[in-house]
């Protein structure tokens, strides 16, 4: 007679995939248009990377590229040195969590994973503290941050800068962050500015 059946264990889930440098090798994206590029640009853990730039610089662009959202048209994105391929790009977006510009639709990050999600009776500030705060439990090495300082009472603003986000670089998180915050630039470990596409010197030391 058989035994009782044991119950297999659940298999863990996935380590998020690590890296020593993301880069962007020569990248063109060509959109309604417009044309991002070419942009080369490197990210690596524990970096405090500000993005900068007018409406139609091509911050978007750049993010959804950066993010594996749209391949580029030219160029490559590497993983420590392996060029990014279609096969593989699921996997290399599994290296990211972001939050946009107007995350109207979030999660309770306090809720177990399977909790529906709650939008409504927010601010817009609340929900760019609630979408990061989502963001960051995740425990991707990589967070892209599109104007998640916008909308911040001067308090949250000030937490944010001085304290959340250096926190998150410290404990080896790749943050790159869409601002115009010009006082908090010298924050930044790199301040990166578009301009009609292409990435333009800045000045100072955080070029």
């Amino acid at each position: 007679m058989l035994g009782a059946l044991r119950a297999v264990p659940e298999a863990p889930p996935p380590e998020p995939l690590g890296f020593g440098c993301i880069a962007l090798r020569g990248v063109v994206r060509r959109r309604d248009g417009f044309c991002l590029g070419p942009v080369d640009l490197e990210v690596r853990p524990g970096e405090l990377v500000f993005l900068t730039g007018g409406n139609g610089a091509g911050k978007s662009t750049l993010l959804d590229v950066l993010l594996g959202l749209t391949p580029p048209d030219a160029g490559r994105i590497e993983v420590d040195g392996v060029a990014v391929t279609d096969r593989d790009r699921a996997a290399y977006r599994q290296r990211f969590a972001a939050v946009p510009t107007d995350p109207a639709l979030v999660r309770d990050p306090t809720a177990p994973p399977d909790a529906p999600r709650w939008a409504g009776g927010l601010s817009r500030g609340q929900r760019k503290r609630a979408a990061l705060q989502d963001a960051a439990a995740r425990g991707k090495p990589a967070l892209v941050l599109d104007e998640v300082a916008a909308d911040q009472d001067p308090a949250a603003r000030e937490h944010l800068y001085h304290t959340v986000l250096p926190a998150l670089a410290r404990s080896g998180v790749a943050v790159v962050l869409v601002t115009h915050d010009e006082r908090f630039f010298p924050l930044a470990d790199r301040l990166l500015r578009l301009r009609d596409g292409r990435l333009v010197p800045t000045g100072g030391a955080c070029a």
